[in-house]
């Protein structure tokens, strides 16, 4: 059994996890903690609906682990909303340092606010953590969820309370000042509460800050272009792009591009996006085209897209595809964003995109959402900023 133990051990370090399944299946099934064990081991290989069904078998006493993997499961499959709901017994701060993991994320709700972009930290309100010391326990981790979402008033006011700035912030929010040109989060504050009461109980990835930035530049495009979605799944990202029509009074469509054939086993992803947008009563902003992205964009003759939201699947070839098929048909001034610009396949294209010529201008990023506009102005230091910043390349020399 020692020996077991030693290569179930070895597996999981070397992230062979089909191997510790292996192993753990062999020689533990009896062991108190098995089904939890497998769930975690299920969940890495991302076999999420078997890991949520051991889960549900596990009766050990380590309910905390228990509702922490519960929570990570949860935010995967995109119920966000019943991801926090398993975490609501447990502090934010405060807890004791064996539930925070070698990044400085704390084992409960961070879990999902900082591991799964969805409201980084939780820090909701900013009004009100520009006195945070130093010696808070989860300080760094403040700044970058801060950065990430576009806080910079309220980093650069704690950053002026603190008595050294040694990670380094100050250097980069003056860069950002110099090239980033989207709403700081700050300004967006008075539209969180909508966004949230908007996207509440859809399944899906995108967060609160994000649907924010979608709502604020879908309000901007012009009366007579279009909105053009390319995935949308149970319509978190649909429900904020059209608050802004509705909300603006005008006449655009947004359109939703979306095949609807199953995506993590969800075969009714169509119905529950027509309900959610029916309950929302935004139906009237909505035209639905159910089809595979380039198939669609066939049928897309005219050079009248005002904001195009790429989210569909986030392997290179498909993303790149994505891209080069529609934003030909996006106006002049008009935005191309994408959402899990931290995902490989469309970090990659986007370093392509910043490390050639082109039309695109880079404005931004917030949360997971990178933010390009067609301006055909190519300013190389601009480019080659956000290249850094996308790359890491920026964090390891200005903030260490």
């Amino acid at each position: 059994m020692v020996n077991c133990k030693s290569m179930l051990k070895n597996h999981i370090e070397n992230e062979e996890m089909m191997e510790a399944l292996h192993v753990l299946e062999s020689n533990f099934k009896r062991d108190n903690d098995f089904f939890l064990i497998r769930s975690i081991l299920r969940e890495y290989v991302f076999d999420l609906h078997s890991a949520y069904e051991d889960l549900k078998n596990y009766n050990g006493t380590n309910t905390c682990l228990k509702d922490i993997t519960q929570a990570r499961i949860l935010a995967k499959l995109g119920y966000v909303d019943l991801a926090k709901s398993c975490l609501e017994n447990y502090p934010l701060t405060n807890i004791p340092s064996y539930q925070i993991d070698s990044e400085g994320v704390p084992y409960t709700q961070g879990i999902v606010y900082t591991s799964f972009d969805m409201e980084r930290m939780g820090f909701n309100q900013f009004s009100g953590v520009v006195d945070v010391p130093q010696d808070f326990p989860l300080f760094d981790s403040l700044l970058y969820s801060l950065l990430v979402l576009g806080a910079h008033y309220t980093l650069e006011s704690i950053l002026s309370n603190s008595k050294n700035d040694s990670s380094g912030y100050s250097n980069l929010i003056e860069s950002l000042k110099k090239y980033d040109e989207l709403p700081c989060a700050e300004k967006l504050e008075d539209n969180k509460q909508e966004i949230k009461l908007l996207i509440q109980n859809i399944r899906g990835w995108l967060s609160v800050d994000e649907g924010l930035l979608l709502q604020q530049l879908a309000g901007q495009v012009s009366n007579d272009a279009k909105v053009v979605e390319i995935g949308s799944f149970h319509g978190r990202s649909t429900t904020c792009l059209s608050s802004a029509i509705r909300t603006k009074g005008s006449k655009i469509k947004i359109y939703s591009v979306d095949p609807h054939q199953g995506v993590f086993d969800d075969s009714n992803s169509l119905t529950h996006l027509k309900r959610n947008i029916n309950d929302r009563e935004l139906d009237l902003y909505i035209e639905y085209i159910v089809a595979e992205s380039l198939s669609a964009e066939k049928n897309w003759s005219d050079q009248n897209i005002g904001l195009l939201f790429i989210d569909a699947l986030h392997d290179y070839d498909n993303v790149k595809a994505d891209f080069e098929k529609w934003s030909k048909h996006v106006l002049d001034g008009g935005y191309v964003l994408f959402h899990d610009s931290v995902q490989p396949g469309v970090n990659k294209l986007l370093l392509e995109i910043l490390n050639s010529n082109n039309e695109f201008e880079p404005l931004g990023l917030r949360d997971s959402i990178f933010v390009l506009q067609k301006t055909g102005c190519i300013n190389k230091d601009k480019k080659s900023f956000f290249y850094q910043y996308l790359t890491n390349k920026v964090w390891i020399s200005i903030i260490g």
